[in-house]
């Protein structure tokens, strides 16, 4: 059962036992953090793992890489670095991509997740751009992502674990429950 609030020309249809829902958009409509600065970081020899705990990448150490965690946001407004473990046992030898690669976080097999979270790093890619690399958690994909991805398909890492030679990293340009940056629309417009 939904309920509806109504303000300034828009409705906003919440679940009907979440009676503070109004209240909490209108706090975060006010409060929300602003997007990071646009910024594509550069970085050699990192590593990463497929699997539910490391949405991020690492240093050769095993040590997280804190600018390429998925960041969300709690009700409060208060940043985490969802399921990026501290640390990550490597492997002894594993692949290597050798060639440069976009870091493109963590890849949802879910529709929305995909289009908001998925994509929020690719606003940096230009033309002839290095291919994406992403976490994976789960296949087979949805036709929809496959038709999305089909001029610019990501790599499909075979290993557990990788490392990266070189890699670039851009800053998100969303946040679940945290912000959104007109630079979030680049991807989507691309397609």
């Amino acid at each position: 059962m939904y309920a509806v609030a109504e303000a300034a020309g828009a409705r906003l249809y919440y679940p009907a036992e979440r009676a503070d829902y109004p209240d909490w958009h209108r706090r975060f409509a006010r409060d929300a953090p602003p997007p990071p600065a646009p910024e594509v970081i550069e970085l050699s020899d990192v590593y990463l793992r497929n699997g539910r705990d490391w949405a991020c990448l690492y240093d050769r150490d095993g040590r997280r890489l804190d600018a390429t965690a998925l960041p969300r946001y709690r009700e409060d407004l208060t940043p985490e670095l969802w399921r990026a473990a501290p640390t990550l046992p490597l492997p002894r030898n594993p692949p290597t991509i050798a060639q440069a690669v976009v870091y493109g976080g963590v890849f949802f097999n879910h529709w929305g997740h995909f289009l908001l979270e998925s994509t929020a790093r690719l606003w940096a890619k230009r033309d002839r751009a290095p291919p994406t690399v992403y976490t994976w958690f789960s296949s087979p994909r949805l036709p929809a992502i496959d038709a999305f991805l089909a001029d610019d398909p990501p790599l499909v890492l075979d290993a557990p674990c990788v490392r990266l030679a070189h890699c670039f990293v851009a800053s998100p340009s969303f946040a679940h429950e945290g912000y959104a940056s007109p630079r979030h629309l680049v991807a989507p417009h691309r397609v």
